[in-house]
């Protein structure tokens, strides 16, 4: 999922677009999350330390996302602490509203923001093939060379 959301922001993982999320504010919980989140994606391959610092200010801000959970327990697999990366992950994956599968009835249109956010920030709707590879660190540890890039 983070691929595709890299792709869509693509040319805007610059040090000017970090400035620009580090000047961002809004009265709104929900949407410091999404700006958390986006710094943190910033940071993932940079510095992964900053990058679970401001996962965990998303959680802080609001703890009902699944992106902010799940990334930051990926994170944690990849440093070694396993028990508590499949913890946050299962939180994460609590925290889905809509799981999107080919038969799925659903109008999406990929260019309506609120839904790109839904989809690729805040995990609260998610493609079934990602909710398989989440499963899949929860459930099965050798799954978890996928989280190398």
């Amino acid at each position: 999922m983070r691929k595709s959301c890299d792709y869509y922001l693509l040319g805007n993982s610059t040090k000017d677009l970090y400035a620009k999320l580090c000047r961002a504010h809004h009265i709104e919980q929900k949407v410091m999350a999404m700006i958390e989140i986006a710094k943190s994606r910033y940071f993932e391959e940079r510095d992964p330390e900053k990058s679970m610092y401001y996962l965990k200010r998303s959680i802080e801000y609001y703890p009902k996302y699944c992106t902010n959970f799940t990334s930051l327990g990926e994170l944690y697999i990849r440093q070694g602490n396993v028990e508590e990366g499949k913890r946050l992950i299962i939180q994460g994956l609590a925290n889905i509203h809509e799981l999107v599968t080919p038969t799925s009835v659903i109008e999406y249109d990929p260019v309506d923001i609120p839904s790109f956010f839904d989809e690729f920030f805040a995990g609260t709707v998610i493609n079934f093939v990602e909710h398989a590879r989440l499963l899949s660190l929860i459930t099965n540890n050798s799954e978890l060379s996928t989280l190398e890039h």
